[in-house]
C-alpha cells in the first residue's frame, strides 16, 4: 500500500504502484485521503515513455481459478511474496529520513505530514510512502537516533499499534484524536501540550464555509418540491447529497452509491401494510446508470410502491464532468449510443413515468404530488442540465433584483439556499413589521429564477 502526501507524490506513486505490481506480481493499493483529492500544487512532468506492447493471452489456470487445490498452493506464494516485498520496502525510495532536531521524531505518512512539517519544521522525520509492508529496519534506525516519536496518523492508530508491535515506544493516540481529519491545529496543539514550551509558527482561525450547489443548479429547485412534499427521501452520491443542509433538508439518508432505490425499496416494503405513505429515492442520471439499473428492475418486479426520481443533468458533475452512457460521448470525447432513460426506465418495467423540468417548482410540487398519492412504483426523470455543463450551451439570463419597496422581509427567498441571496439587516418600512430585506449578489446570480417563483410579494425580477 502506497501514501503519497501531495499532488505530486499521487502522480508519481501511481507509476511506482505499477512498477511493483509487476515486480512482484501483486495488487497493489493506493490510498489517498479527501485533503489529498482535495489539493492542488505544481506537478512537474517527465518525457513520456512508450512501454514494450506486451499483450496477449496467456493460459494459466492454475492460477486464475481459484478452486481449493489451486487456492492452497497460491497461498504459499503469496507468503513468499511477502517476505520479499520486506526487504524491498527496506531500501524503498519514498520512505524518507530527515534527522533534524534529534530531540523529537515524527513518524506519519500522507497530508500528516505537512501538517506536521507546517508547524514543526524542526523536528526529525521519518516520512513512510508506503505503509504496508512496513520497513523495520529502517523503523529501529529512526528510533535510534531520536529521544522521543510521535507517530502522527489520521483515524485508527495502525502505524502506532504496528510501531509498538517492533518493541518501539512511541506517543500516539494518547494525545491526537481518533476521529476527523486533522490540520495543522491539531497537531500543534496535541504536541504542545505534551511538550512544555514548543513553538510553532501556525496561525489559527480560519473562516468556516459550509458547501453548497451552486447558484442556479437544477437540484435546488427540485428539493425545494420535495421538502415542500414531507416525503421521507433516500438520498445517493452526488452534488444533490448537499440538498441535506438546512434550510433545503430535502434528503434523510445517503448511505452508498447506488443504495437510494433498494433503501427506498425496502422501506416501502416494510412499510405498506401500515398505510405510512410513499417514500422517495433520488438518484443521478451517471449514480443511476453506474448502479442503479438493477434495484429499479427488483422494484418493477416486486412491485415497489416508491417514488424514484432521476435528477439528469447531463454529466457526472460531481467529480469532474466526466462522461457516462447517457451523454452520448465516451471519456476520449468519441461520439457513443446514447441511453435513453425514459425508454431504459420503462424496459425495466415501470409504467408510471414523468418528465420534469425542475426550473418550475409549480411543476416539481404537482408531479411529486401526484405520483406520492399513486400506488405502485413511479419515477419521475428530472431534466436540467448542470449549470457548469458547457457542452449544453446554456444561454446567458439577467441576473435578478430585489425591489426593496416590494420586500416584506419574508426571508422565504433565503430557503432556498442560493448563494447570490443574503439578508440585510436593519431595513425597515413604514406600516411594515420587516426587520431587514433581502438582497442579491448580481455578480453571482445567473438568472434561474426560483427565487422570483417562490416571492409572494413579487418583489424579485
Amino acid at each position: 500500500m502506497l501514501e503519497p502526501a501531495d499532488p505530486q507524490e499521487a502522480k508519481d506513486f501511481i507509476k511506482l504502484a505499477f512498477e511493483i505490481s509487476e515486480k512482484f506480481d501483486t495488487p497493489v493499493f493506493f490510498r489517498t485521503t479527501t485533503r489529498v483529492a482535495h489539493s492542488k500544487s505544481v506537478v512537474y512532468l517527465n518525457e513520456p515513455q512508450i512501454p514494450e506492447d506486451r499483450t496477449r493471452l496467456v493460459h494459466h489456470a492454475e492460477k486464475y481459478v481459484m478452486v481449493p487445490i489451486n487456492a492452497r498452493i497460491r497461498r504459499v506464494e503469496v507468503e513468499k511474496r511477502q517476505e520479499a516485498l520486506k526487504k524491498f520496502v527496506e531500501n524503498f525510495p519514498e520512505n524518507k529520513m530527515e534527522i533534524n532536531n534529534p530531540e523529537v521524531g515524527i513518524i506519519t505518512a500522507g497530508m500528516p505530514y505537512n501538517y506536521s512539517k507546517e508547524v514543526f519544521p524542526d523536528f526529525s522525520y521519518l516520512k513512510l510512502g508506503m505503509v504496508y509492508p512496513l520497513p523495520a529496519k529502517l523503523i529501529h534506525e529512526f528510533a535510534a537516533r531520536v529521544k522521543k516519536i510521535y507517530v502522527i496518523e489520521e483515524l485508527d492508530p495502525y502505524l502506532e499499534e504496528q510501531i509498538k508491535a517492533m518493541g518501539i515506544e512511541v506517543t500516539g493516540k494518547d494525545i491526537f484524536p481518533y476521529t476527523n481529519e486533522f490540520d495543522p491545529g491539531i497537531v500543534k496543539n496535541a504536541i504542545n501540550s505534551d511538550i512544555s514550551g514548543t513553538v510553532s509558527p501556525y496561525q489559527e482561525n480560519l473562516a468556516h464555509r459550509p458547501p453548497n450547489l451552486c447558484p442556479g443548479c437544477p437540484h435546488r429547485g427540485l428539493f425545494y418540491a420535495l421538502k415542500k412534499s414531507k416525503a421521507y427521501v433516500h438520498g445517493d452520491i452526488g452534488c444533490y447529497t448537499l440538498s441535506y443542509l438546512k434550510p433545503l433538508e430535502g434528503l434523510h439518508s445517503c448511505i452508498c452509491m447506488g443504495a437510494s432505490i433498494g433503501m427506498a425499496h425496502g422501506m416501502s416494503k416494510a412499510l405498506k401494510e401500515k398505510g405510512k405513505g410513499k417514500v422517495v429515492g433520488v438518484i443521478g442520471d451517471s449514480t443511476f446508470l453506474h448502479s442503479g439499473i438493477t434495484s429499479l428492475l427488483n422494484m418493477a418486479y416486486n412491485n415497489s410502491d416508491a417514488l424514484i426520481i432521476i435528477l439528469d443533468n447531463s454529466t457526472t458533475a460531481m467529480t469532474g464532468m466526466q462522461e457516462h452512457p447517457g451523454t452520448g460521448y465516451t471519456l476520449m470525447g468519441k461520439e457513443a449510443k446514447k441511453v435513453n432513460l425514459n425508454v431504459l426506465v420503462s424496459a425495466l418495467g415501470i409504467e408510471n413515468i414523468r418528465v420534469i423540468n425542475p426550473y418550475n417548482i409549480k411543476e416539481a410540487q404537482i408531479a411529486i404530488k401526484d405520483e406520492l398519492a399513486s400506488s405502485g412504483p413511479s419515477v419521475i426523470i428530472s431534466q436540467g442540465p448542470c449549470v457548469l455543463f458547457k457542452r449544453a450551451n446554456l444561454k446567458p439570463v439577467s441576473a435578478l433584483k430585489i425591489d426593496a419597496d416590494k420586500c416584506e422581509g419574508c426571508k422565504t427567498c433565503l430557503t432556498l439556499n442560493c448563494p447570490p441571496i443574503a439578508w440585510k439587516e436593519g431595513v425597515t418600512k413604514e406600516g411594515s413589521k420587516r426587520k431587514g430585506i433581502a438582497v442579491i449578489d448580481e455578480t453571482f446570480c445567473n438568472g434561474c429564477g426560483l427565487c422570483a417563483q417562490v416571492c409572494k410579494f413579487g418583489a424579485i425580477s
